[in-house]
């Protein structure tokens, strides 16, 4: 069956519908009420104007609201464009300007950090210099209660999760874009990869096999690289704290709980809090970058057959 990452966890949420699915600071979710959310947010996007094409701005911190969020976006038929808030604010409006997103998603707590107030100096004394969310002409997402600074209409994620009573399952479709990951180049010429449903879908697969991933297994990890194949595995995604220095970023356990594995895995975001991370890879014109989770995994190049660079 052709590759479509979102169609492999849907179906395996489908599959196990009564078995845990993800787990976070907040509690755990099966594979019943993750399909739930997930379609539900692609529904309620759709009705609240979300067309097929659109670009996600994405800014949630790695969690059940993200994942849920992100997932829905792409059964919508949007890309989700992963982007570090931390990042300079000239880089920040540079890559935005070379994506062209119609929408942003962000925790509350950024749009708050964007305009004068208790946040914003908080954020400040620590260093950060937090873009101004809310004034991005796109329509807005906020992760997490109202704070000062979330633009009136802005959407919650929260409620977009909601079930409803009618959801269209997503059919295959590999060649739609699912993901922009920005890699390299400078505040005047940002470079970014673009990865489709069937590209992601590739590589999900080949690293569940790699890692023989099976019902019942527990993969603990803030990971996206290792989260997702989890989920199309049938597994129980945990998502972990940050690693300090040195530490396995991901260990995996099997169904009776025996330590199977442990892998240092390096993050491609420089703050893993700023948004759910994607391992990078380059198109099919460039031999794949031996750095990525991904790739130091496909020593192939499999997972970049259908990635594209952004023009």
């Amino acid at each position: 069956m052709t590759a479509d990452f979102l169609v492999d966890v849907l179906n395996a949420a489908r599959e196990r519908r009564g078995a845990p699915a993800i787990t976070d600071g907040r509690g755990t979710i099966t594979y019943g009420d993750l399909m739930k959310r997930v379609l539900g947010t692609a529904h309620r996007l759709r009705d609240n104007g979300f067309q097929v094409g659109d670009r996600m701005l994405f800014s949630v911190r790695p969690g059940v609201r993200s994942i849920v969020l992100a997932l829905g976006t792409v059964a919508a038929g949007g890309t989700v464009v992963f982007v570090d808030p931390g990042d300079a604010p000239e880089l920040f409006h540079s890559r935005f300007a070379l994506t062209e997103p119609s929408w942003a998603a962000a925790e509350s707590v950024l749009y708050a950090a964007g305009v004068p107030g208790p946040v914003r100096a908080i954020a400040r004394r620590r260093g950060l210099v937090v873009p101004s969310y809310g004034k991005l002409p796109v329509r807005h997402i906020r992760s997490g209660p109202w704070l000062p600074g979330v633009p009136r209409g802005a959407l919650s994620a929260d409620r977009l999760a909601e079930p409803v009573r009618y959801n269209e399952f997503p059919t295959p479709t590999p060649d739609r874009d699912a993901v922009v990951v920005f890699t390299s180049g400078t505040t005047a010429t940002p470079k970014a990869v673009v990865h489709t449903r069937g590209s992601l879908g590739s590589a999900l697969r080949t690293l569940t096999a790699r890692r023989s991933l099976v019902h019942g297994d527990q993969v603990h990890t803030n990971h996206l690289a290792l989260g997702l194949p989890a989920l199309v595995a049938g597994a129980q995604w945990t998502i972990t704290p940050n690693s300090g220095p040195g530490a396995p970023h991901t260990i995996l356990y099997d169904r009776v709980g025996n330590r199977r594995q442990s892998t240092n895995l390096r993050a491609t975001s420089r703050r893993a809090q700023a948004g759910a991370e994607i391992p990078e890879a380059r198109a099919r014109s460039r031999s794949p970058d031996r750095s990525s989770p991904l790739a130091s995994t496909c020593p192939d190049g499999q997972h970049v057959d259908q990635a594209r660079d952004l023009q």
